[in-house]
């Protein structure tokens, strides 16, 4: 190659590392953490981890880990169950106490202990939510942060291929490392080699990164639909099972997606979210790279036949290279081992690019530029990654700890009554936590209505209807009260309309107490972790550090 080709290749490279290489570092440093995200928490969080199992004890079975869940909060619809990967971490379930909630369960699987309840908010979600798209959440900021992540993937990628074609000689650069010439030699020469080492994996980081990006345009068009919706029943079949449906049996229904899949290993089951849903049970299976929900099982939990079957070999290629991306990015589809290499590799490319940064800064020293910069060119310097990180730390703030304030909250269950609508028998409750009421419709332990719609209204003095919007979930009626109910008077009821698969509809009407003599008082989700907090700020305070050493290099470059 020409030495004018490679200088204008090399011009490319110090473009994107002096203008993005700071963003490009947070990036892959909080990624390179969130590799080991799952086993950090585990260390620090005395509730994740077990004992080691006893051979004399048989583990709890997935309908006798999903009753102890509901023993321990017969308020909150269920909606899934997840095994760990080794055997000394707790089982998880996903439950939800209303609109906006989602907290987690965790249950020792040898004896049913309910070892703690934590928020959807922690040291893994914060550090993948903040990897793969800097806390810029559409409910916060109006849109993804995916999208800039994934297009600074393409910057990872030009800087890599640049800075390659840009060495003379480059497979030199695996085992160059001059140290006492001068320091600006050893930094060019360290960049070099923390740059070839991990390149492979740097390519592999950058390619899957640019899927994102693409698939959350995709997605966002309707032009991709990833997953497909369950197998749900059609509405004649629906009618034929009468108003209440059987009860669950879930390790009958895991039964049937063993013996239809023989390989798969059961790793999440995912419990029916509406009527003529069906049981999901995914994991991994003979395939390799694929994530676990590519294989699935989809069970109709009233006979327990099979719906649906995946098996990632039998997908099309097209699928198949998508549920590929997960594993690959993250680096976990040979366990340890591979977490290890990519764990390896993301501290060298982090490393790489802070030592590029530094050597270029030597340049200038060299140069003679020791004059201070103004303020007004320094902060322009480095203003992009200033405003993301900005935006990061607000997303983290209303989103994630949002999240977190909201599941912690205590609420207080106000007994409203039993009450019947046609054939359906239900106790109705105020859920009342601060700045908010809502509705909620409890069916008997073990009942599962066979409703087609659910209707909600509040009517005032003047018996005017005002209709509310209702949520169902799993086998709860869930609608959040305006705040003039709170001010409501003895003549305001709570208008309940549950209709069949026939088109029948059958009211209930429900007195509006909001004393709260009887009420129930329910816990929330337990503070996050003092462990977890204290790995979270070195992350914070680290980033912190190098950001204002880069800013002290600039002043005085």
């Amino acid at each position: 190659m020409k030495a004018k080709t490679r200088q204008a290749i090399f011009r490319v490279h110090a473009w994107v590392g002096l203008n993005l290489g700071l963003l490009l570092f947070v990036i892959c440093f909080s990624g390179t953490v969130a590799v080991f995200s799952k086993e950090l928490s585990w260390l620090v969080d005395p509730a994740l981890r077990t004992d080691p199992p006893d051979s004399d004890n048989i583990p709890l079975s997935w309908q006798g880990l999903h009753d102890r869940v509901v023993a321990a909060h017969p308020h909150a619809a269920i909606l899934l169950l997840q095994r760990p990967a080794g055997d000394r971490s707790v089982v998880r379930a996903a439950i939800s106490y209303g609109p906006g909630d989602l907290r987690w369960v965790l249950i020792d699987p040898q004896d049913g202990r309910i070892a703690g309840t934590r928020s959807n908010f922690s040291l893994t979600s914060f550090l993948r939510i903040f990897h793969k798209q800097l806390y810029i959440v559409p409910v916060n900021l109006g849109f993804h942060g995916t999208l800039v992540v994934g297009a600074l993937a393409l910057a990872l990628l030009a800087g890599a291929i640049s800075g390659l074609l840009s060495i003379s000689r480059w497979w030199r650069a695996f085992l160059t490392l001059r140290k006492g010439r001068s320091p600006r030699l050893f930094w060019s020469d360290l960049h070099r080699l923390t740059g070839v080492w991990p390149l492979l994996v740097t390519v592999i980081l950058a390619v899957t990164g640019l899927w994102y990006f693409a698939e959350n345009i995709l997605q966002s068009t309707g032009v991709l639909v990833e997953d497909a919706l369950p197998a749900r029943l059609e509405a004649e079949a629906m009618r034929s099972q009468g108003p209440q449906l059987p009860a669950l049996d879930l390790d009958r229904l895991a039964q049937a997606a063993r013996d239809a899949y023989p390989a798969l290993d059961i790793a999440v089951l995912q419990l029916p979210r509406r009527p003529g849903d069906p049981v999901i049970f995914t994991g991994q299976a003979e395939a390799w790279l694929v994530r676990d929900r590519t294989n699935r099982v989809e069970v109709d939990p009233h006979d327990g036949s099979v719906r649906r079957l995946q098996r990632a070999e039998d997908i099309p290629l097209d699928d198949r290279l998508i549920a590929t991306a997960d594993p690959l990015h993250f680096g976990d589809f040979a366990g340890m081992v591979s977490k290890s290499l990519w764990f390896a590799a993301g501290l060298m490319l982090s490393g790489g690019i802070l030592a590029g940064l530094y050597g270029v800064w030597l340049r200038q020293r060299n140069r003679d530029r020791l004059s201070a910069l103004p303020l007004s060119r320094l902060v322009l310097a480095i203003l992009p990654t200033l405003t993301l990180l900005a935006f990061s730390l607000y997303g983290a703030w209303a989103y994630g700890g949002g999240a977190m304030r909201t599941s912690q909250q205590e609420r207080l269950a106000v007994p409203l009554g039993q009450f019947v609508s046609g054939p359906w028998a239900f106790s109705a409750y105020l859920y009342k936590s601060p700045g908010t009421v809502g509705l909620g419709l409890v069916f008997p332990a073990g009942a599962r209505p066979n409703v087609r719609a659910a209707e909600i209204a509040l009517t005032d003095q003047n018996s005017t209807l005002h209709p509310l919007p209702a949520r169902r979930l799993a086998d709860r009626l869930w609608a959040t009260l305006p705040g003039e109910a709170t001010h409501c008077d003895t003549d305001c009821r709570l208008l309940v309309t549950l209709e069949d698969w026939d088109g029948t509809s059958y009211e209930a009407a429900l007195p509006l107490l909001l004393t709260t003599a009887n009420a129930e008082i329910l816990p929330g989700a337990e503070p996050v972790p003092i462990g977890e907090k204290i790995v979270m700020a070195m992350f914070v305070l680290l980033l912190s550090a190098v950001l204002a050493g880069w800013l002290r290099l600039l002043r005085y470059a």
